[in-house]
């Protein structure tokens, strides 16, 4: 495999009779002996780069030379290294017969990393389109540190074939600039913001990818990660830990939603997951993630059914209902209940047995409950109320699930409105996923 060299041009990669160049001088006299080199050339000879050759095995097929260039007016600007790397690219030629030498001068303030990665960025990027099939050799010396910050955080990312090399006593360079010096902790950083802003989106399936199980914060993003997967199992907390409303929420189960009428008339474990359906559904909504919103939605309506009815058949004293799973046994619920029905396993019948069954003084509630789900189903609107809804429920649920559609904020306008008129019946803590972030934050960067 062909290899190639990086290095970024310092004050320290030239001696010129026999010293180091005056930083203060270091623009102007390097331009100079560029222009006299012929005369200046037998004064001129390589410091860093000359070690880095010597202990090469092989030379590099190509080197790459980043220089500064900052403008002669600017404050720093006589410390630029644009005309050193002309000559070393001189010397490479002339001496080692490396003829494939290429200068990126960088226009940046090579002290300021804000400026100096994205540039960076721009310019490895195009380095590695034009060089994919080698071996990149970075050498950590010369530069100002930003500088070589901006290399080692950036070329293993862009580029995968690459190693660092490292000098270990280069005259003139103090050794503490020499010394390896890991990205870790910079890198760590780096994580931990993206992991922050992957809970502030609701990612927490890829936050807890990232992080650390040692991290504080780990096991609230795994909550966070369970609930978005509709996952209640046990979590190891301390008894510290245990007090803390968001565990205590999780760990004991208690309903995201407060409303008598409708937890009387379901299983204890239904009302809270009924409750952790219409909280993603807030989630996705607030994040602007209509797929996921709608996919919700329609969940939360096909999960209350199931558990409304099989506790109504029961209450009805239908105990012999046929079936090998939940689905089945409200099919049958529904074929002994209404035969009438033409389609018994079907969403909007079972919405008509639930709104039939909650047509009393007692559940005026649950009633406006299903109503509310019935008002936006097209279904059930063009079977039971013979009316014809553009833009309904079940319809935006199969845009997505079967033909990929990436809803907007005008497909879910209907939609939108019906449900939080029902959080509203339903009293949803809108906060309980804020919440959860507030404490990953808190523990995030300790």
């Amino acid at each position: 495999m062909k290899t190639l060299l990086i290095n970024n041009i310092g004050n320290r990669h030239l001696y010129h009779k026999d010293k180091f160049i005056d930083k203060k001088q270091f623009r102007n006299l390097t331009k100079t002996i560029l222009h006299n080199w012929e005369k200046e050339k037998q004064f001129v000879r390589l410091n860093i780069l000359l070690q880095a050759l010597e202990k090469l095995e092989i030379l590099p097929d190509k080197i790459v030379l980043f220089a500064t260039d900052q403008g002669e007016d600017n404050l720093h600007g006589n410390q630029d290294t644009l005309y050193a790397a002309e000559i070393i690219k001189k010397i490479l030629e002339e001496d080692f017969d490396i003829n494939d030498v290429e200068i990126i001068t960088i226009i940046k303030n090579p002290s300021d990393e804000n400026e100096l990665i994205p540039e960076y960025k721009k310019r490895i990027n195009g380095l590695h389109y034009r060089n994919p099939e080698y071996l990149w050799q970075f050498l950590d010396a010369g530069g100002t540190p930003q500088q070589k910050l901006a290399c080692k955080l950036l070329i293993p990312e862009i580029h995968p074939y690459n190693k660092l090399i490292y000098l270990e006593n280069v005259e003139g360079v103090e050794e503490q600039d020499l010394r390896l010096k890991k990205t870790d902790a910079i890198e760590t950083i780096f994580t931990l913001k993206n992991i922050k802003n992957l809970v502030k989106l609701g990612h927490y399936d890829s936050a807890v990818d990232l992080i650390s199980m040692e991290n504080k914060a780990f096991k609230f993003i795994l909550i966070g990660n369970y609930r978005i997967k509709n996952i209640y199992k046990n979590v190891s907390f301390s008894n510290k830990e245990k007090v803390i409303e968001v565990i205590k929420q999780y760990s004991e189960q208690i309903p995201v939603i407060s409303f008598t009428e409708l937890q009387n008339q379901l299983s204890p474990k239904a009302f809270f997951m009924y409750g952790e359906f219409l909280a993603r559904v807030h989630l996705f909504y607030t994040q602007k993630r209509y797929n996921d919103f709608v996919l919700n939605f329609h969940q939360s309506l096909e999960f209350l059914l199931i558990d409304f009815l099989l506790k109504q058949a029961e209450e009805l004293g239908y105990n012999n209902l046929t079936g090998h799973n939940e689905n089945d046994k409200v099919t049958s619920f529904i074929k002994d209940y209404m035969p009438e029905l033409n389609f018994p396993d079907s969403i909007p019948s079972r919405l008509r047995v639930a709104l039939k069954i909650a047509n009393n003084e007692q559940w005026s509630g649950i009633e406006k409950v299903f109503k509310l789900y019935a008002a936006i189903h097209q279904g059930y609107q063009k079977h039971f109320e013979n009316k014809v809804l553009n833009s309904g429920l079940d319809s935006l649920r199969n845009s997505v699930a079967h033909r990929g559609k990436a809803l907007t904020v005008t497909d879910i306008k209907t939609v939108k409105q019906s449900f939080k008129d029902l959080i509203k019946i339903l009293q949803l803590d809108t906060n309980s996923y804020e919440k959860l972030n507030i404490e990953i934050s808190k523990r995030l960067f300790q």
